[in-house]
C-alpha cells in the first residue's frame, strides 16, 4: 500500500486531516484526532503498516511517538513505537534523530541504564558512520552517566 492509500484509510477511519504540501506536492498528515481511544487505534494501525515498509513509513512512526508521548501521555506506547523505528528502519536516508528516538524516550522515562546500553550498542556496532553523530552520542552517553552518578 502506498502513502496515499494509508492517508485515505486514516482519513476515513480516524478523521485525519490531509493537506497537500504546496512546496513539494506531497500529502502531509495532520493528526487532529482528539479522542484518545481513536489515537491509540491509529497508532496501532500505523505500527502494523510501518513494519510492512519501514524505510518509507518512518515519518508516520515518528509522529506516532510524538502523539503517544505528548498527547496521550503514554510513555510505554511511545517507547514501543520508538523501538520499532530503531529495529526496522535501516535505510541510510532516514535521519539519525528518528532512529535515536528510543534513547530520548528512555531518558524521559528515567531509564538511564537502558538508554546507555542502546547508545553503547550503536557506537560499538559501527552502524553510525557519521563522525558528528558518533561524537553527539558519545557526549550524550557521558551526560547520562553523569546524571546517573548524581542521582545515586
Amino acid at each position: 500500500m502506498n502513502k496515499l492509500g494509508i492517508f485515505v484509510i486514516l482519513s476515513i477511519v480516524f478523521g485525519v486531516v490531509q493537506t497537500v504540501n504546496a512546496q513539494n506536492g506531497n500529502l502531509d498528515m495532520e493528526l487532529e484526532v482528539t479522542d484518545e481511544e481513536k489515537q491509540r487505534k491509529m497508532i496501532h494501525y500505523i505500527s502494523e503498516k510501518f513494519i510492512e515498509n519501514p524505510d518509507d513509513r518512518w515519518p508516520f512512526m515518528t509522529h506516532a511517538v510524538y502523539i503517544a508521548k505528548h498527547r496521550i501521555k503514554d510513555m510505554q506506547l511511545a517507547l514501543k513505537c520508538a523501538q520499532l523505528i530503531r529495529q526496522y528502519a535501516k535505510d541510510d536516508n532516514i535521519p539519525y534523530w528518528a532512529k535515536q528516538m528510543e534513547i530520548f524516550v528512555l531518558e524521559d522515562m528515567g531509564e538511564l541504564e537502558s538508554a546507555m546500553v542502546i547508545i553503547g550498542g550503536l557506537l560499538e556496532s559501527g552502524e553510525l558512520k557519521d563522525p558528528h553523530q558518533r561524537k553527539f552520542l558519545g557526549q550524550r552517553l557521558d551526560e547520562i552517566k553523569l546524571r546517573q552518578k548524581e542521582s545515586n
